[in-house]
Parts: C-alpha cells; sequence; structure tokens
C-alpha cells in the first residue's frame, strides 16, 4: 500500500511511511530555510520571526505542522511558503492537489532546495509531477 500522484504523463507512487518522511524533510527543509533568512523587507520581518518561534517552541520534529495555527499559515503565504501547509494538509488517497496549489508547491521547493544538493532523492520526482500539474492546468489525483 502506498501512495499515488497522477498528472497526465507525470506520476510517482511511493509507500505510505516514505511519503511521511518525505514530508518530514520537506517541514525540516522548510524549518532550515526560514533560520537561513537573515535579510527581509521590513514588513515580512514578523512572519520570519513568528515562524522561528514556532519552530522553536511549538514544533517536535518527529511530527507535522500544528495546520490549524492561523498566524503559521499567515505567515508561510506572506513568505511565498504556503506550499507546505498544502503539501501536508491532504489526505493519502481519494483526493487532489489543484494547479494553484501544484504552483504553490514548486515555489515552496524552489526556495527550500535551492542550490541544495542534500535533498531526498525522491525531490525531483514529486517536483515533476507538480510542475506539470501547474504549466498544464490539470489536478494531481492521489490515491
Amino acid at each position: 500500500m502506498g501512495i499515488d500522484l497522477d498528472c497526465g504523463s507525470k506520476n510517482f507512487n511511493t509507500g505510505y511511511s516514505h511519503w511521511h518522511v518525505f514530508r518530514l524533510d520537506v517541514i525540516r527543509a522548510t524549518k532550515s530555510y526560514v533560520f537561513r533568512l537573515t535579510k527581509v523587507e521590513p514588513d515580512l520581518q514578523p512572519h520570519v520571526d513568528y515562524i522561528k518561534h514556532y519552530f522553536d517552541t511549538k514544533y517536535d520534529d518527529c511530527k507535522f505542522i500544528d495546520l490549524l495555527d492561523e498566524r503559521l499559515q499567515n505567515a508561510l503565504i506572506h513568505l511565498g511558503l504556503c506550499g507546505l501547509y498544502e503539501l501536508c494538509n491532504k489526505g493519502d488517497s481519494e483526493t487532489y492537489y489543484s494547479p494553484a496549489e501544484s504552483h504553490h508547491i514548486c515555489g515552496l521547493f524552489d526556495l527550500i532546495w535551492e542550490n541544495n544538493s542534500n535533498k531526498d532523492r525522491y525531490v525531483d520526482l514529486v517536483y515533476e509531477v507538480f510542475k506539470y500539474s501547474e504549466l498544464h492546468n490539470k489536478n494531481v489525483i492521489v490515491t
């Protein structure tokens, strides 16, 4: 049993346990990206500060983020990281990612893994599926 992401000619599948670890790796890479931010626009600084505070005080490295934390959602949106919410807020079957969600997930991956070779070997495969969705305006079907 596992997860299948299908969009047109692009697809990705893996076991549920690896998908869970993959999403945790995305969360960790996002955390690392935010902590590397040193110069941001003054109006974005409170969002950076809140995300850092969240990861320092409320986040356990072995679980997903608190998707009900509206202030966290808002901060992720302002920093172009809302793809994290969208990637982690979906079930593992019988759902879909819209082209807009795919766009946000691709944007997240572009930010957190820019010039970074220390990424899960499946990142590029997953990215291809979401990029196809974004470019061809097709849903990614999750089964």
